[in-house]
């Protein structure tokens, strides 16, 4: 894998908190970026260091588990400019190989242009993307679906007027685990709302489990909703 790389650290670097990481790369790559935060260091140094590779997962299977104490190791050998990394003694990181699924160089009919910079690992939210002003001469941005909730992912750094393939956008989220709503109950004239906060993520028109100021969680089945703010039942 080549020599070591060294990188100045803005702060401390973190070692992902898990405990289940999809890789950013189809196959079995796992690269810095998968193991560790690069907040901690400048923009500019983010994807070359990001990039690097520091282990591969076993041939026969598509994941593997690891201490984030070796995790830590495995990125100092390739990275020791990052220098110590913060992590949990305790915590255990379940990697799992995820498949990329590009923009097709032949088919740029139907592709969306996408309108902010996007970090790598971050949901595609369907804000994001513009599905009426694409014309695939742009560059193709690089995106792969989580196992867990199967929406859609940044693999690499994705910058604005990049372009997105047609099968993502069904698989972009419109809700995000933690974010604020309104959920909307109607029997007949009655109209309640509560507040509530979503438990996981969900694209459009998917159930969004949340959590009430009481503690309850349920489950919203949303006909509709606007900015992600307000569901209806």
């Amino acid at each position: 894998m080549g020599g070591a790389i060294i990188a100045a650290a803005l702060s401390v670097c973190a070692v992902r908190a898990g405990p289940e990481i999809m890789l950013a790369d189809a196959g079995a790559q796992v690269r810095v970026r998968d193991l560790v935060a690069l907040d901690c260091i400048g923009r500019d140094d983010r994807d070359r260091i990001g990039s690097l590779v520091v282990a591969a997962l076993p041939s026969a299977r598509k994941e593997m588990e690891l201490s984030a104490g070796a995790a830590a190791d495995l990125v100092r050998r390739r990275a020791p400019g990052l220098g110590a990394l913060a992590r949990d003694p305790a915590a255990m990181l379940r990697l799992r190989a995820a498949d990329i699924v590009p923009v097709a160089s032949s088919q740029p009919r139907g592709c969306g242009t996408v309108t902010r910079a996007i970090a790598v690992g971050e949901m595609i939210r369907a804000t994001d993307v513009d599905w009426d002003a694409c014309d695939g001469a742009h560059a193709r941005a690089q995106a792969f679906l989580d196992s867990r909730y199967g929406l859609a992912m940044a693999a690499s750094t994705i910058r604005p007027g990049d372009t997105l393939a047609p099968g993502f956008r069904g698989r972009l989220v419109s809700i995000r685990a933690g974010e604020r709503v309104r959920v909307v109950f109607k029997v007949g004239p009655v109209r309640v709302e509560r507040e509530a906060v979503a438990v996981r993520p969900a694209r459009i028109g998917q159930a969004v489990t949340v959590r009430d100021a009481d503690g309850g969680v349920f489950a919203v089945n949303p006909g509709d909703f606007e900015h992600g703010a307000e569901l209806q039942q």
